[in-house]
């Protein structure tokens, strides 16, 4: 399973990539706080399922900032991922990372999920959607006229803007429900809390 798995680190990604929406919204505040005890040393990682190149429309399963490699180092090996850093911000392997850690447009994720319902999450920037934020917006059974005006409340590209992948929606959402798991008291001796974001190849949970 670990074959399978990649990790990938930008370097001296400061706050100022930071994006403010068209409302103030506090935690954003907290969260510039928060981040400047890293100057400008932020590490930004990310591990991902799939080998991060630029055809791949989806975020890493996991993410978040480090203040130092030796933190990064840290960090990887609690996932037995120590041996698979790649650093460098041009190097191929991290543009993805770097080109969501960099961009300062409102990022815009919805999926569909059926009866002509929609999940859809708006977060400031990619950058704090990678470093964990939560949504300025979150619909998890949205009509599509709602996703048509979020849209138009939170993209300058009007209307019919391109959306994000249905992936940052999806991984939210899949975390959320597994930090409840975590945090839920097992009604029984034999209950086991089966968290399957982590990893998961295809449709089958690992």
């Amino acid at each position: 399973m670990l074959d399978q798995l990649y990790f990938s680190v930008v370097e001296h990604c400061t706050p100022t990539n930071l994006n403010k929406t068209k409302e103030h919204i506090p935690f954003l505040d907290v969260l510039r706080k928060r981040l400047t005890s890293f100057r400008d040393d932020l590490y930004v990682w990310g591990i991902w399922d799939i080998y991060p190149s630029d055809d791949i429309g989806r975020p890493p399963i996991l993410s978040g900032a480090a203040r130092s490699k030796t933190e990064v180092s840290s960090i990887a090996k609690q996932y037995g991922l120590d041996d698979k850093i790649v650093y460098g911000n041009e190097h191929h392997f991290n543009q993805v990372l770097y080109g969501l850690a960099s961009s300062k447009d409102v990022l815009i994720s919805r999926k569909k999920i059926g009866g002509g319902k929609y999940a859809i999450g708006v977060w400031g920037s990619s950058l704090e959607y990678l470093l964990g934020a939560e949504p300025v917006y979150i619909q998890e059974k949205a009509d599509e006229s709602e996703t048509l005006t979020v849209n138009l409340k939170y993209s300058s590209r009007g209307p019919h803007a391109s959306w994000a992948t249905a992936g940052f929606i999806s991984n939210y959402i899949r975390k959320r429900q597994a930090v409840k798991k975590l945090g839920a008291i097992p009604s029984g001796a034999s209950d086991v809390a089966l968290v399957d974001f982590v990893y998961a190849d295809h449709l089958e949970k690992s």
